[in-house]
């Protein structure tokens, strides 16, 4: 029997240990910035211009305002864009990546934008676990013997 050490790299390219490079927990959510922009989206500058005055406006933003925002917001054609969980999510990403990339991420717009996104990622994963309950129910014959429909 022969068994050949395979890295990532191919064959006969071994990685050093520890070697592996660290990735950013911004880059693995997204919020990297860099070539981001590759290919902008008009739409969602508009969003965001819309956003950005609006929340200057404000001193201090108050706890759920820009949930609110994101539900209520409606596009030039009439539309809310921004109705799901998921959409919410990906528009305050961008959002997060737009201000890191303007260099406003030490302010307390970006620190508000930030509890949104946890706040909105924390209901969408409340939601697809329930869903997931809902429609995929336990498979231990035990449980389904005390299911009363």
């Amino acid at each position: 029997m022969n068994i050949d050490n395979h890295s990532v790299a191919g064959p006969g390219q071994t990685s050093q240990w520890g070697a592996e490079t660290t990735v950013p927990l911004d880059q693995r959510m997204g919020l990297q910035g860099a070539g981001s922009t590759t290919s902008p989206d008009p739409e969602f500058a508009q969003f965001y211009d819309a956003l950005m005055k609006w929340v200057a406006e404000f001193v201090t933003l108050p706890p759920g305002s820009i949930q609110q925002y994101l539900k209520q917001y409606a596009n030039p054609g009439g539309e809310q864009p921004y109705g799901t969980t998921q959409k919410q999510m990906d528009a305050l990403t961008q959002v997060m990546v737009r201000m890191k990339e303007q260099g406003l991420e030490g302010g307390a717009a970006y620190k508000e934008i930030k509890i949104a996104l946890v706040s909105v990622s924390s209901v969408n994963m409340f939601i697809k676990e329930f869903m997931l309950d809902v429609f995929k129910p336990s498979e231990d014959e035990d449980d389904r013997e005390n299911i009363s429909w």
